[in-house]
Parts: structure tokens; C-alpha cells; sequence
């Protein structure tokens, strides 16, 4: 009977570990005030604060509406249509892990407006006004991008231009989609700082510095993730989708990131099968390239949405 007790305790301690770790890899997070002077403080944006509080006085002076799709799953989810008079296209963007977009593309916004492109600006699930329990690092969040080019469709119509954009996290959302069977009116993807898979960035960010027995403790965590989130760490790879796509790719990786190695970049230009593009730039950190070099990212996708507004091309693949 002791050793029974014994083998019991040992089972609930690794079933409670597990759900920690779970809760701290995937759990939902929200971002309730991304644009307070504190949270510009926290996150270490001083520098920009002029800039973010620019955006946010920009995004506020738009005509606005806050806009919901059904995800297959049956999770709400949420996300603000900013429409433009003069427009061209539609421009659907992806924040990052536990982000905003409030956060990743404030500063961004009325650039991309002015390139003649509706915005649709998505919480991804589990994060501030979307449903969701767990974040899964853009497998399911992929066939949640599914869910808003639906929405886009119905709404601005199956002949109107749209481009796909993320970054971080959502950058890899927008890859992990890449193969998806769109419609001609989805013209290209712009991805910023994304890394390849969960697994890939999980064991990343968990090695660094370290000396852990990564192998038990990934498949440890890929077991939770399976039985509680729904999903596993190498479900899916942007490697995969993009060797399968006929889409335009345009990637961006600041070369003194220190979050998401820019190799996984590399590896997924590497991987494209139609038309792409590696701008690297120099001495930007995680998620800063458009700060960095604001002139040479504008430039990039410019030309890009420009070279794709009227059709992209049918590579085979």
C-alpha cells in the first residue's frame, strides 16, 4: 500500500507539473493596456513611446469596427476592420506570442494604410478579446486565419486583393497557412521574425544558457499539449507549408535577435517554392526591423504589394 500511495503522489506531481508547464508554454494571456505609459515602460519602449502614442492617436482618429468570426473549433474570436476611402486591398495582420497588436504594428499602421489597404486587425485565440484556453504557437491559430479570410471574402468581396502579414508568432501563423488552398484574391504574405515550429522555438528559448534534458522535457510538454491543447509541437512547420505554396513571400529577420534565431528565416526562405524575399537587417532586435530601418522596410513591402495588387503568380509546385 505504501509503494501504491507512493506511485499515486508521483503521478499527481508530474500531472500538476505538466499543467504548469502547459499554463506557462501555452496559457491564455491578455494584454489589457498595451498603450499606458507603464506598459511602454515594461516592454522597454521608451526610446519609441513618441512613435507608439503617434500610432495610437492615429489608429483612434479612424473610422472603426470591432468585427468577430466563429473559429472551426468554436471559439470567438475578435479583431477591429479599419476600412480605407481609397482601397486597393486588405491588409490581415497577426500579433505575436502573448501580444497585441496594439503592440507589434501600432507604429506601422498608417504607413499600411497608406498604400491604399483596408486593415483587419485580429486578436489571435487566447489573447486579449478572443476566446481560447491555450496558445499553439499558430497550429490552430492557421485555420483561425482561415476562419478571417472567409470573413474578408463575404465581406469586401472574393475579387478583392488580400495580404496576409504577421509577426513573431503570427509570423509563423502566416506561414503555417501558406499552403492552404486560397482563393486568387490572396496575393502574398509578409512575415516578420517568425520561427519554423513549436517545437522548434519551444526548445529554443528553453536550452539557452541551460543545461536541461530537453528531449524529456519536450516530450513531456508535447504530451500535455496533445492531451489538454489539442496540438503538437511538430504538428506543423513553416518548412512544410512552404514548400507547397504558390504564394509570394516577402520575410523580414533582424539580425540582432536574440528571441527568434534568424536562421529560422533563413530556413524558411530556404523552403519557399514560388517567389520570396530575406531582408535582413542589421542591428535589430526581436520584432524591431521596421524601427531599426524604417526606410528600407517600407520600401520592401511597398514594391511588394505594389508588384502583387493585380495577381500573383501561378507558380506550380
Amino acid at each position: 500500500m505504501i509503494w501504491l500511495g507512493i506511485v499515486i503522489v508521483l503521478l499527481l506531481l508530474l500531472f500538476v507539473g505538466g499543467l504548469i508547464l502547459l499554463d506557462y508554454c501555452c496559457g491564455r494571456r491578455s494584454y489589457p493596456d498595451p498603450w499606458s505609459e507603464e506598459a511602454i515602460h515594461k516592454r522597454g519602449f521608451d526610446a519609441i513611446k513618441a512613435d507608439i502614442l503617434a500610432g495610437k492617436a492615429w489608429v483612434e482618429a479612424q473610422p472603426s469596427e470591432e468585427v468577430s468570426v466563429r473559429s472551426r473549433d468554436g471559439l470567438r474570436l475578435k479583431g477591429l476592420f479599419v476600412p480605407n476611402p481609397d482601397s486597393k486591398g486588405t491588409l490581415l495582420l497577426f500579433h505575436g506570442w502573448r501580444s497585441s497588436w496594439k503592440v507589434d504594428f501600432v507604429i506601422a499602421l498608417s504607413f499600411y494604410h497608406s498604400l491604399g489597404l483596408d486593415l483587419l486587425l485580429v486578436d489571435q485565440r487566447a489573447q486579449n478579446g478572443s476566446e481560447g484556453k491555450y496558445i499553439t504557437y499558430g497550429v490552430r491559430e492557421r485555420e483561425d486565419l482561415a476562419c478571417w479570410v472567409e470573413w474578408a471574402a463575404r465581406r469586401l468581396g472574393r475579387e478583392k486583393p488580400l495580404f496576409l502579414g504577421g509577426l513573431s508568432m503570427g509570423a509563423s501563423t502566416v506561414l503555417m497557412a501558406a499552403d492552404f488552398p486560397f482563393d486568387a484574391n490572396v496575393r502574398g504574405i509578409v512575415a516578420d521574425c517568425g520561427f519554423t515550429s513549436p517545437y522548434d522555438i519551444i526548445r529554443c528559448v528553453a536550452s539557452r544558457g541551460k543545461n536541461l534534458p530537453m528531449g524529456a522535457a519536450m516530450a513531456y510538454l508535447d504530451l500535455f499539449a496533445r492531451l489538454l491543447a489539442g496540438f503538437r509541437l511538430k504538428e506543423v512547420s513553416t518548412e512544410e507549408t512552404l514548400r507547397r505554396t504558390k504564394l509570394p513571400v516577402l520575410l523580414f529577420h533582424g539580425l540582432a535577435d536574440t528571441f527568434v534565431p534568424p536562421e529560422m528565416s533563413r530556413r524558411s526562405y530556404a523552403a519557399c517554392a514560388g517567389e520570396r524575399e530575406l531582408v535582413l537587417v542589421d542591428g535589430a532586435a526581436h520584432g524591431m526591423s521596421y524601427v531599426v530601418n524604417t526606410g528600407l522596410v517600407q520600401g520592401k513591402i511597398a514594391a511588394f504589394v505594389a508588384a502583387h495588387l493585380e495577381g500573383r503568380p501561378e507558380t506550380s509546385v
